[in-house]
């Protein structure tokens, strides 16, 4: 009788394909709503639930020369003063909860 030698390889396969139709829908979204900002002349901005900034637009950048873009993933704490901050941090409560805007921004190119 003869002797089998045969060797195989046992193992599992993960079909991860499908996980890039997710990835690329959130980075079309992303980048949408960054064409979105942009195309206003006026300061806009998004912020998480956790009040730090996710995006902002160049119209924001120019209305306070302070402002780089390093906002991004920062508080208004991290950002302005201690006053500006409170107000912004305020300002944003009342959006949330009543859905009106307290101040209005006004800027001159």
């Amino acid at each position: 009788m003869e002797e089998r030698s045969d060797k195989y390889l046992e193992g599992k396969h993960d079909d991860f394909s499908a996980c890039a139709g997710p990835v690329d829908a959130v980075k079309l979204a992303a980048h949408q709503w960054q064409e979105f900002l942009e195309s206003s002349p006026d300061p806009m901005w998004i912020k998480d639930t956790q009040g730090r900034y996710a995006a902002v637009n160049k119209a924001y950048l120019r209305a306070d020369p302070g402002q780089t873009h390093d906002v991004i993933g920062k508080t208004d704490f991290e950002v302005q003063s201690r006053d500006r901050a409170e107000m912004y941090v305020a300002d944003d409560q009342i959006a949330i909860h009543d859905g009106v805007c307290e101040h209005e921004f006004s800027a001159v190119d």
